[in-house]
């Protein structure tokens, strides 16, 4: 069944876009170049980064291009997408933007990164991201340079607001980090808590079980999860064990701990624990 389109939109190849928006080769929006060899033993100090398909990964003292500048990946990792504010030089495992055909560079950044990069790679048998293939495929947008800023501008403000809400997240963490060393060693005491401490074995206060495959108990709407080291794999008709229990890497992922407090199985990568008396301990 069609899907009616709304006034002020039309049908094109790449789906429905706004009428005032146009379709054309991702060639007439940018030109992309290969970026510039720079052995290691010509490298020299300076302050002008150095951009390779990873991001900027070292400085030196001369410029190849200048900002704006947006970098993405021939080789290597491929599929990131880097905005450059000052003189630069593209190392030669990227591409990077000669020519923004009049398109504000910032939208030109937000533009690109959804592209499936990856998919590119050798489309011409020839290893990694050819500029050509990236130059004859279809993208819209809006012909209204100011359109163009303004979609920018907005997408900017969100990558600002995520980034303070990333760096608070940081913070907290730092600090929730801090507060458990000073807890759990002691050197902080809670208001209302005194007395000495005692040292104990950690096989005085749990035993540490292997978890099982989930073979015979794995099903679709199992009532149970099945844990692994990376998290919940599946679902189990049956439990393993159900009461609280700190679980703990085999195998894997070995620096992630789980606290469960609900009944569960754990695969054999996996260890719990079995609590031998007070249940706060975990």
């Amino acid at each position: 069944m069609n899907t009616a389109i709304q006034p002020g939109y039309k049908q094109t190849e790449v789906g429905v876009i706004p009428e005032d928006w146009h379709t054309v080769p991702l060639g007439q929006v940018v030109t992309f170049q290969r970026g510039y060899d720079l052995p290691h033993r010509l490298r020299k100090n300076g302050d002008v980064p150095l951009v390779s398909s990873a991001g900027v990964t070292d400085r030196h003292c001369t410029a190849m291009a200048q900002p704006p500048g947006v970098v993405t990946g021939r080789y290597g990792t491929i599929g990131e997408i880097f905005f450059i504010n000052e003189p630069f030089w593209p190392l030669n495992t990227t591409l990077y933007v000669r020519d923004f055909h009049g398109n504000d560079e910032r939208f030109i950044y937000y533009l690109l990164k959804p592209f499936d990069f990856a998919s590119f790679s050798g489309k011409s048998g020839v290893p990694g991201v050819n500029r050509n293939d990236l130059h004859a495929e279809m993208v819209s947008l809006p012909i209204n340079i100011t359109e163009q800023t303004a979609i920018a501008s907005a997408l900017s403000d969100m990558d600002a607001l995520l980034d303070g809400l990333d760096r608070l997240i940081t913070k907290k963490r730092n600090l929730k980090q801090a507060a458990m060393q000073q807890l759990l060693t002691g050197k902080t005491r809670l208001a209302g808590f005194e007395g000495e401490w005692e040292v104990r074995r950690l096989g005085d206060l749990l035993t540490i079980c292997h978890g099982k495959s989930q073979k015979d108990v794995e099903t679709i709407d199992g009532a149970y999860p099945i844990l692994a080291t990376g998290g919940q794999i599946g679902t189990a008709s049956r439990a393993l064990y159900d009461q609280p229990s700190v679980l703990i890497g085999r195998k894997g992922t070995i620096n992630q701990p789980q606290y469960m407090d609900t009944p569960f199985w754990t695969v054999d990568t996996l260890f719990y624990s079995i609590l031998k008396n007070n249940r706060h301990y975990l």
